[in-house]
């Protein structure tokens, strides 16, 4: 039939737009001059995206704090900070920042 579709037709194609999208976006956040957050692929193939935070610890003192997360955000890092390399946890695939 005409105009009908797949399921597995439909997913492909929004996961093509949300592609697109991303494209885009980061585009145009290249062009307002933001940077690109560093990307690191796990060997299961996810994206991880590096992200800093001060955080203030009990005894008052300020400290900085790094993670990964799955979608860039506010926080993000374009670069693994001096004095730090990035490791995977053997078990899981997580990102790790570890003092080189």
């Amino acid at each position: 039939m005409k105009g009908s579709f797949s399921p597995y037709h439909i997913l492909t194609k929004l996961l093509l737009f949300s592609q697109v999208l991303r494209l885009r976006l980061n585009l145009e956040n290249l062009k307002k001059g933001w940077k690109m957050a560093y990307k690191h692929t796990n060997k299961k193939g996810v994206d991880y995206y590096l992200h800093s935070k001060e955080v203030k610890l009990r005894s008052g003192r300020n400290q900085t704090i790094y993670y990964f997360a799955k979608e860039a955000g506010s926080g993000s890092l374009d670069n693994v900070p001096a004095g730090f390399k990035v490791v995977e946890n053997e078990r899981t695939g997580l990102p790790i920042l570890k003092k080189s």
